[in-house]
Parts: structure tokens; C-alpha cells; sequence
């Protein structure tokens, strides 16, 4: 949910406050789409503005500066399902920070992903470190680490995106919070 240091909601400023949601009867690998079929894409702004407010930031520049990506929601059905948080545009790949394969059972519950990251322009590396859960499970927290020697701070985007690992698993993955902000 934006709070005064949120740079970016999917969400609530690209969706109109309706969460993203894929179902699946059998296997498979995609990007969560917007509710107009277009792609979910959470946009790390340079420089870094708060969507609640015109004012930047103070150094401006999202480059050398720490954010927080949040990735949260529920799954019902699904026996084995990983929601993962996508360096890039519409992508599936590279991996970012990711629940891991969860096992849930066929029952209803949550999950949340979380990704305290930064990136530097001379570097070209996006470190930090991820967090969370998938339902009873605790995601260990783990470093991450992506050399970027493409991507531009105007181009700093990520993709949610949801594999289902068992055939006829009947499940409905959504997604509530897919969001940003300044650290």
C-alpha cells in the first residue's frame, strides 16, 4: 500500500486498485498482466519521485540509492506454485528474488516477497538482499546479486511472474501489493 516514500504501485496507479491474477489447470511459466492484457511492469523512476507528491527526493537520482520492492498476495488450489519478482519488461527471466517452489497443498493462503535492493550506474550492479514467505514456509533471507551491463536507470523495471509446477493443479495466483519505495 503507497505510503510517503512509495516511488511506484502497479496496483493502485496501473490497475485501478485491481489486484493482478493468473489461474492455471496445468503447468505453466508467464508474467502477471494488467487487467487490460498489458504487461504488469513496476517502474523504478529516475529520478526518484513519490507518487503522492511532486516533490524528488533530495539527491534526485535513483542511482546509489537503496528501494524496497514488495511483491504480496494469495494463492488458492495450486499444490506447487513459485511466484518470482523479474529483472526487465514483460520477462520471465532473470530472476530477481522469488518464493521458491512452494508446496501449499491445494489449500488457500499468502505469500509475500520482499526486496531491498540498489543500483549504481558505474558499477552497473543491482545488490540487496530478499525476504519473506509462501504460506507456512519462511523465505531465508538471501543476498542477490545481478550485473546489469544494459540496463540504464531509465530502465530500471521488474516483472511478477508465476510458474505452476503441477499439472491440473487448478490454481488462482494473485497478486495485491506489487510495489515500490525509497529507503
Amino acid at each position: 500500500m503507497a505510503n510517503r516514500n512509495t516511488i511506484a504501485d502497479v496496483i493502485n496507479r496501473q490497475n485501478n486498485g485491481v489486484p493482478l491474477t493468473l489461474s492455471a489447470t496445468t503447468t505453466l511459466h508467464k508474467a502477471f498482466p494488467l487487467a487490460d492484457g498489458s504487461a504488469a511492469v513496476l517502474s523504478i523512476n529516475n529520478p526518484m519521485t513519490r507518487i503522492d507528491g511532486d516533490a524528488a527526493f533530495p539527491n534526485f537520482s535513483a542511482d546509489g540509492r537503496p528501494f524496497l520492492v514488495r511483491l504480496a498476495g494469495t494463492v488458492k488450489g495450486g499444490e506447487k506454485y513459485q511466484v518470482d519478482l523479474c529483472l526487465g519488461s514483460n520477462v520471465i527471466t532473470p530472476v530477481v528474488a522469488s518464493t521458491g517452489l512452494s508446496a501449499n497443498g491445494l489449500t488457500a493462503d499468502n505469500w509475500l516477497i520482499e526486496a531491498e535492493m540498489m543500483f549504481d550506474s558505474t558499477s552497473g550492479f543491482l545488490r540487496g538482499f530478499q525476504y519473506g514467505w509462501a504460506g507456512p514456509a519462511q523465505i531465508s533471507q538471501s543476498a542477490l546479486s545481478q550485473v546489469l551491463s544494459s540496463v540504464t536507470l531509465a530502465g530500471l523495471q521488474f516483472t511478477a511472474a508465476l510458474t505452476i509446477a503441477t499439472a491440473n493443479a487448478n490454481a488462482t495466483v494473485t497478486v495485491t501489493e506489487f510495489s515500490a519505495e525509497a529507503l
